[in-house]
């Protein structure tokens, strides 16, 4: 794999790179206008803003669930399964690269060589085995820290070692354990 040289960290870069972020978020600032022409501000903003954010929470479900209808894990598993050869060998050689050292789909390919994953937004992992097995898993409440006890009993299921893969501890905002995400 070739070296890649990575350009310093400015201030100018910073900004250039959260240019889309600020385009793509542009008119929360309108709201201190409009509040001057509400009627009742200290009702209609906060309801407003309430069912603004139901709305767009609300679409993103629904348009999850016409996702899975139009594309269901069996088929995500079986395109995954597909993987360009290529990309297969440079996964396996260097599966820190994919989504960090701690990673589900990191963790699975130095577990176990041969395999290749990935994993996705909304708690989805691919993968798929030298021997031509693939599989899809998703987390239904789209919460990663679901995924990897998960993983460890489907993984248990298939006669493998998947120990390593949960449980999960669940941590309060001060860092401290408080629970744990397991299998039943």
């Amino acid at each position: 794999m070739a070296d890649v040289a990575h350009a310093p960290l400015t201030v100018h870069g910073l900004v250039l790179a959260m240019l889309g972020c600020f385009l793509a978020y542009d008119g929360w600032q309108y709201i201190a206008f409009v509040a001057g022409e509400v009627r009742e501000p200290k009702r209609y903003i906060p309801l407003a803003l309430a069912i603004g954010t139901g709305a767009v929470i609300l679409l993103y479900l629904l348009a999850n669930v016409a996702y899975m209808r139009v594309l269901p894990l069996s088929r995500i598993a079986v395109t995954f399964g597909g993987i360009d050869g290529r990309v297969a060998e440079g996964m396996r050689a260097h599966p820190e690269l994919i989504r960090g050292p701690r990673a589900a789909d990191t963790n699975l390919m130095q577990a176990f060589p041969g395999w290749v994953s990935k994993g996705g937004a909304e708690a989805l992992l691919c993968a798929a085995s030298p021997d031509g097995l693939s599989l899809a898993l998703k987390v239904e409440d789209g919460t990663q820290r679901a995924l990897r006890p998960a993983l460890g009993a489907f993984l248990g299921r298939l006669g493998l070692d998947g120990s390593i893969f949960g449980p999960t501890p669940v941590r309060n905002s001060r860092d401290e354990v408080v629970g744990e995400v397991r299998t039943s």
